[in-house]
């Protein structure tokens, strides 16, 4: 299920449904609920910014276990833990694109592997502390960046309303 809306810091975001750059198509929501934006691309609170630099995706509220779906159809270039200890998935898509999943508490693909929109690839984590968070975290959510060309970017707007699994 995609979400209707993105609520953003609380602010209330239509989902723009832009198209991915040189892509096409959209994304579909990573969470079967409502994406909750609780700390934005780029965001100027983000606690972290001095140590490690820039929040480089969007977090999404999600309790420990939630289950995560794939949000467009590629091909898992990694699964597992990164070099300060957290969970995660990178899902290559078509044209240098890649979706990054990062927190998870636990991991259901395997690299190589291809994935289809809306398959699940794992459960979310984050809880401070616990396995596969990483330290940077400060509460259980979902941390999702989009890359393009090894470039950053606001993944938000490519959510579309009506994409279906």
């Amino acid at each position: 299920m995609t979400p209707s809306f993105i609520l953003a810091l609380g602010v209330l975001l239509a989902p723009g449904g832009i198209p991915l750059p040189k892509h096409g198509g959209c994304l579909s929501a990573p969470l079967d609920d409502k994406l909750i934006v609780t700390m934005p691309f780029r965001g100027n609170n983000y606690p972290f910014e001095k140590i490690y630099g820039p929040h480089n995706g969007a977090d999404f509220e999600a309790l420990v276990g939630t289950k995560v779906l794939a949000s467009a159809a590629g091909v898992v270039v990694w699964a597992g833990a990164v070099r300060n200890g957290a969970n995660v998935v990178d899902i290559s898509l078509p044209k240098g694109l890649k979706i990054r999943y990062g927190h998870l508490s636990k991991i259901r693909v395997k690299r190589g592997q291809r994935v289809r929109r809306g398959q699940f690839i794992g459960l979310s984590g984050g809880a401070v502390g616990a396995k596969g968070s990483g330290p940077i975290t400060n509460g259980p959510h979902l941390h999702f960046e989009l890359i393009s060309d090894g470039a950053r970017i606001d993944p938000v707007p490519h959510f579309c309303p009506n994409a279906v699994p």
